[in-house]
């Protein structure tokens, strides 16, 4: 609910993506990131398969010049603190 059953990074939902949505790991697990609320979002398979092992900030600035899906570090990190 906290991420409005949508993908945070391009604002795709089960229905618009054809796939149920998966937790990404905003501090990867493959990096030390664990499996708590404050370090999981909801992504689309697309995004979050995309994302792979990228920090937020790569991620980030990959996804706009390459995907042209336009979010913040801060604006992600702002949902964790919810």
């Amino acid at each position: 609910a906290r991420d409005g059953h949508a993908c945070v990074y391009c604002a795709a939902t089960k229905l618009t993506s054809g796939r149920a949505l998966q937790f990404d790991h905003v501090h990867p697990r493959s990096e030390g990131g664990e499996d708590r609320a404050n370090n999981v979002v909801l992504a689309c398979a697309s995004c979050n398969s995309a994302r792979k092992a990228m920090t937020l900030r790569q991620w980030c600035a990959y996804s706009a010049e390459i995907r042209g899906n336009v979010f913040t570090v801060a604006e992600i990190r702002a949902r964790l603190a919810c």
